[in-house]
């Protein structure tokens, strides 16, 4: 009789060869028609990055053409502002004193020319009636000669009270002038950037009162070291966060920086950016070779990207990559891919481990 230990050994190699008689089939990979690009080295652009910042184009100081005592201050840090706005107001007591007494010296001096031309014209008259009679020898020649003088005063001063009044029109200017100075107004639009006084405080010609600068700021400056040669007019790019602008090169500081060994470049860039901020320059210095792959190739997830690479058995694998520099429609591959290995170039339809039916 078979004992208990027997029986368990011949019932498990009856499992077995029945497992072995029938095995489990694999289900059979998904074929998907995918175009497949064979990785390949190429000629790249090799960039000098530098650090820029933007500036504005045009930045303005303003300061009193008086002295004064700052009345009021229009605006803070931060405002926009128009041309032509009052920032800025100081105690006008003094030059608006000034303009009404020269504001009325002038309407005095009209007074006395209305006068005097009444009284040019009666001399005038008087003159003419007198050479006539003493034509027909009805008047004295001194007479005529009294009369004479008499209108040649009168015509003077005239042209005395004419002159005059040129001098209080300029004088009336100057004290409008004056009196226009106690309103510091913005010499161009743009945006507050520094207020330096507060009412109260004293104000006189150089004693800033408030910066403001253009708001469209279009340029950048960089130091560029005195190794990289840049020319003006040259092209390069500037990236600000994850935007990249065309920028091109206007003006290069002729002389170099003794301690940095480098030279103030300003460039111009296609699109206004807010004054202050940091950006990224970078400005061609020859070609270099690198492994490059079709940007429609790669594959983001979160923040991995990755390809599908293409064995001989043609199925598909992801593989993580380390990308580059973009170029065009190409990017640089700087880890985890090789030349001459195949990829999916447009992997929209494609998944892991599928078999890739290559030019469809």
């Amino acid at each position: 009789m078979m004992s208990s230990r027997s029986s368990e050994v011949v019932l498990f190699f009856a499992f077995l060869l029945a497992a072995c008689a029938h095995p489990e089939q694999a289900p059979p990979r998904a074929t998907v028609d995918a175009p497949v690009v064979v990785v390949q080295r190429a000629s790249l652009t090799a960039f000098h990055n530098v650090a820029g910042t933007v500036r504005s184009q045009t930045a303005s100081t303003l300061s009193a053409n008086v002295v004064g005592t700052v009345v009021r201050v229009l605006v803070a840090e931060g405002d926009r502002v128009r041309v032509g706005e009052v920032l800025v107001e100081i105690d006008a007591r003094g030059p608006r004193a000034q303009a009404d007494r020269a504001r009325a010296g002038g309407e005095e001096v009209e007074r006395a020319i209305d006068a005097a031309a009444a009284n040019a014209k009666l001399a005038e008259s008087t003159y003419q009636r007198y050479a006539a009679l003493r034509e027909r020898g009805s008047a004295s020649p001194q007479e005529l000669d009294e009369v004479r003088a008499r209108n040649a005063a009168a015509q003077a001063e005239l042209a005395r009270l004419v002159a005059r009044r040129g001098e209080a029109r300029a004088e009336s200017a100057q004290a409008a002038a004056v009196l226009g100075y106690s309103s510091v107004r913005a010499p161009m639009d743009g945006v507050v950037t520094r207020r330096f006084a507060d009412p109260g405080a004293q104000a006189a010609p150089g004693i800033p009162l408030i910066a403001i600068e253009d708001e469209r700021a279009t340029r950048v400056d960089a130091n560029v070291p005195e190794n990289v040669a840049v020319r003006a007019g040259d092209h390069a790019f500037v990236d600000a966060g994850s935007e990249r602008l065309n920028a091109r090169v206007t003006r290069i500081q002729p002389s170099v920086d003794a301690g940095a060994r480098s030279a103030l470049v300003k460039l111009e860039i296609e699109k206004p950016l807010r004054s202050g901020t940091y950006v990224n320059v970078s400005f061609a210095i020859g070609e270099r070779s690198a492994v490059t792959v079709p940007l429609s190739a790669i594959v983001h997830r979160g923040q991995l990207t990755s390809v599908f690479v293409v064995g001989a058995d043609r199925v598909a694998r992801m593989r993580l990559i380390t990308l580059g520099a973009i170029d065009g429609a190409r990017v640089e591959v700087l880890s985890g891919l090789d030349a001459g290995e195949s990829i999916v170039a447009d992997p929209a339809r494609v998944r892991e481990g599928v078999i890739v039916r290559s030019g469809a």
